[in-house]
């Protein structure tokens, strides 16, 4: 009996190692915020001449955060640092009349990038010595009291800092124990950036502790939730708690945000064979196996049980082109790409680590887009292509474009053909 018990154990804790390959390494980069890119060039002249066309068209108030980067190859213009996707769409909107190829995305904010940034300027014939403020002794000691707060809670701030990196050494030595004290004492003295509830989450499910995690990467996620990684990894943590039906959320969630997310695909499938539903769960195994996952075991699975539907939703051709992209600066690193991706690596993977293009962060994910709102040259390749066909190779002034014509999630859509066809059988 004791011999079971730990043969389950074992097995338990097998299956949480192999989840956890599938989670993306924690970033140690600068903070992640939404942005609006205005434009992205090969040459840093341009890149200035659109900066001082946006400057002359907007107010000041319009400017906060306006600044080039030099990311990759390419100069490219932001304007912004938005904390919520919805708060970066509204003001996008209401400048997106002039702007009309600028995008909203999310993007780390370097400092070693930035080489230029917006300042605003004293109006004509204003100094700042000529304004002497009133002095009192009254606002003197208010000064000197504001400045104390300041002082204390810069030293609050370096305190918390200080706990999060000894975190990370304590990782890198795999003292997990120590850093999960460390970064909740980095929590407890301000630090609320979903980065360190996301640091937290790992350790606290490489140690074992599952539904701390899932605690934890909530936090996240209600603080970045755009963010299509954290929404992936709380729905692997519900998935090893089989919380099937939120694991499932969490994955749709990611994928309308971002069609091209292979994992998410398969664990949907995972989870439809779990409750039975034997045609999603070769809908989105196939789907998989289109973005480049390899692996036979749940197709193996799913033949015992069932038969592989003969439907195809995503091959019809739409109105809007859902792509996604690799950007390289010259053909032979393009055409060995190409042949990395038909030999198993994933798009998302190989873009994130080596794409120049300003959505490399998201998997290459370029978003939807009218044929009119792109490079003729892209749009015509793409019109071209049938929805998820190999990806291809298109050149540019701006460079050699892997691109790849993805099909939109409609998980509604899906179930409805399924129960329609069901119909006609009867």
């Amino acid at each position: 009996m004791q011999s079971i018990k730990l043969y389950k154990t074992m097995l338990k804790c097998l299956t949480l190692y192999v989840l956890l390959l599938f989670l993306p390494p924690v970033s140690h980069s600068s903070q992640l915020f939404y942005t609006i890119q205005t434009g992205s060039f090969t040459g840093v002249s341009a890149a200035h001449k659109q900066f001082n066309s946006i400057v002359r068209e907007l107010s000041s108030k319009q400017l906060d955060h306006l600044r080039i980067e030099k990311v990759g190859a390419f100069y490219c213009v932001r304007l912004g640092t938005f904390e919520s996707y919805s708060a970066a769409k509204k003001f996008h909107k209401s400048i997106k009349t002039w702007t009309f190829k600028s995008i909203v995305m999310e993007a780390y904010i370097k400092d070693e990038r930035i080489i230029k940034v917006y300042t605003a300027s004293l109006p004509p014939g204003k100094d700042s010595s000529e304004e002497k403020p009133y002095s009192s002794p009254l606002k003197g000691k208010l000064k000197s009291s504001i400045t104390e707060m300041a002082e204390d809670k810069t030293k609050t701030e370096i305190s918390a800092s200080s706990h999060e990196k000894k975190g990370d050494k304590y990782v890198a030595a795999e003292s997990f124990f120590l850093a999960i004290e460390e970064y909740r004492q980095a929590i407890n003295q301000g630090i609320n950036h979903p980065n360190l509830f996301r640091k937290l989450s790992s350790i606290l499910y490489k140690t074992g502790f599952v539904d701390e995690a899932i605690v934890e990467m909530e936090k996240a996620v209600s603080l970045l939730p755009r963010a299509d990684i954290l929404r992936i990894e709380l729905g692997v943590l519900y998935f090893a708690r089989e919380i099937l039906e939120k694991a499932k959320e969490q994955f749709s969630v990611a994928l309308k945000n971002n069609p091209g997310l292979t994992h998410s695909y398969y664990y949907l499938g995972e989870i439809f064979l779990r409750t039975g539903d034997y045609d999603m769960a070769w809908l989105c195994v196939n789907l998989a196996r289109r973005y480049g996952y390899r692996g036979q075991d749940i197709i193996r699975k799913l033949s015992i049980l069932s038969k592989e539907p003969d439907i195809d939703p995503w091959s019809t051709s739409e109105k809007d082109l859902y792509i996604r992209q690799i950007l390289v600066n010259n053909y032979k690193k393009a055409e060995n790409i190409v042949d990395r991706i038909s030999e198993g690596e994933l798009f998302e993977d190989i873009a994130f680590k080596e794409s120049l293009g300003p959505n490399a962060n998201v998997g290459g994910f370029m978003g939807d887009f009218r044929s009119s709102e792109m490079h003729p040259d892209l749009a015509n390749a793409l019109l071209e292509r049938e929805v998820l066909s190999d990806p291809i190779i298109v050149e540019t002034e701006q460079g050699f474009h892997i691109i790849q014509r993805l099909a939109p999630f409609d998980l509604d859509y899906w179930e409805e053909l399924f129960t329609d066809s069901d119909r006609l059988k009867k």
